[in-house]
């Protein structure tokens, strides 16, 4: 099924990761983007419809990330460095280049990577066998990177940061609901840290995400790690009130374990994760009682095991990025299409091309609540001033309160009618901004 180049660059990676530890995680690969986006005549979801292929920026020449899919272009290069040069020899076809998606470890609705669009295909899971990984995005150039059966340079990043200490504690269901809480909960995505996302070292943006990453991918706790579903984890995660919480997380663990997460080896997120002394986000980190978190309240580490009950992860910045050598085939290699409900009555055709989709290639049509914010919630400070200014500038033209992943898509399909804020390469910009603010606080 594959090319000669295609095995080449699985065997690379293999080659650099660990083989004696696979990745054991029933965690589906997802691939993001924006289904009414348009190509030529069409959207993307019409591209998919009447070609049956998810197919890479180097056929394409579009992307919801940097346009540099070209010989000698970054992505190009890349790729060359990662992949041993295989893609480059002579006679290799842009159709043999790898799909790019993320690892959606934490089964989060939204995907592993929302941040290049409010759709995504959840793959099959043999797709796991003809993909690599990298810790980060391969535009940080990372060199821990591995395979599904080679997965242990991926690994070894996550532990060295905060993964094997926390998850071998002896009290397995109880240090598993610490790391949920504390890690994954406090992830800077998830949370509202708006100084993580503009970090531009990646160990900074791996570490947080990374912390909860571990447990689902370390080979020698994963499966009794996935199968913890005992009554006093759900007991023990439900009862986080506001006034209680850090009492709670302190005597729920024995003595290393208080002092592994308050410091968490990092003097400089110590204080910052469990009492958030941002009185703006105290409240909301802690209970997280709103229902698009609720899931992951409730369920803690049970989240990795059961498929499709986590909430939004609003990943930006931090996943762990999958490399697809092979075919994604609709019929064959997908799964489900999950879609943002503001689509469903939108008009713009995305609903019903799903409907179409979902009829011709035998796959399930899943929809998601989407995000919504209104301009005046959108903080200058994140992706710039110029982005609640366009925010309510859309919101005026197409009469609506609030911005939702159909109202960008509007906007983008016209870039035209945003001419005040500079050529159409530079609109597009500011609505990629604008939807990673709704991603991030919507």
């Amino acid at each position: 099924m594959l090319t000669p180049a295609q095995l080449a660059a699985v065997e690379f990676v293999r080659g650099r990761g660990h083989a004696d530890t696979p990745l054991e995680s029933s965690a589906p690969i997802t691939i993001n983007f924006h289904p009414d986006r348009r190509v030529g005549d069409g959207t993307v979801l019409d591209g998919l419809l009447a070609d049956g292929r998810f197919r890479s920026q180097f056929e394409t020449g579009i992307s919801n990330g940097g346009l540099t899919a070209f010989p000698g272009g970054d992505r190009d290069r890349w790729e060359a460095q990662m992949f041993g040069g295989v893609y480059q020899r002579p006679g290799v076809t842009a159709a043999e280049r790898p799909k790019y998606g993320a690892l959606n470890l934490f089964h989060h609705d939204d995907g592993a990577a929302p941040r290049f669009g409010s759709a995504h295909l959840r793959l099959r899971p043999h797709v796991t066998r003809w993909a690599t990984f990298t810790f980060g995005d391969s535009f940080h150039e990372p060199t821990e990177v591995g395979t599904a059966d080679a997965f242990g340079a991926v690994l070894a990043a996550l532990e060295a940061l905060h993964g094997a200490d926390v998850l071998r504690r002896a009290d397995a269901s109880r240090g598993a609901a610490v790391l949920r809480r504390a890690y994954a909960l406090g992830d800077a995505d998830v949370v509202g840290d708006a100084d993580v996302v503009r970090r531009a070292d990646a160990s900074h943006g791996a570490e947080l995400y990374g912390a909860g990453v571990g447990d689902g991918a370390d080979a020698s706790h994963g499966a009794d790690f996935l199968r913890r579903a005992d009554a006093s984890l759900a007991a023990d995660v439900s009862p986080r009130s506001d006034a209680s919480l850090a009492a709670d997380v302190l005597p729920r663990s024995d003595a290393s374990l208080a002092a592994d997460v308050l410091p968490r080896a990092d003097a400089s997120h110590g204080a910052d994760v469990l009492p958030r002394a941002d009185a703006s986000h105290g409240a909301d980190v802690l209970p997280r009682a709103d229902a698009s978190h609720g899931d992951d309240v409730l369920h803690g580490a049970e989240v990795l095991a059961r498929p499709r009950v986590g909430g939004p992860g609003r990943a930006l910045d931090d996943y762990v990025e999958a490399q697809i050598h092979g075919p994604v085939r609709l019929a064959d290699d997908v799964e489900a299409l999950v879609l943002d409900s503001s689509f469903q009555s939108s008009g713009c055709g995305t609903a019903e091309a799903a409907d179409l989709l979902a009829k011709r290639y035998g796959l399930r049509v899943e929809w998601r609540a989407g995000f919504r914010l209104a301009p005046c919630d959108i903080p200058e400070a994140f992706r710039g001033a110029e982005v609640p200014a366009l925010a309510s500038a859309v919101c005026e033209r197409f009469r609506a309160s609030a911005v939702d992943a159909a109202l960008i898509g509007a906007a983008a399909r016209e870039p035209e009618l945003w001419a005040a804020w500079g050529e159409r390469a530079e609109v597009l910009q500011l609505l990629k901004y604008l939807w990673h603010c709704l991603v991030r606080f919507g």
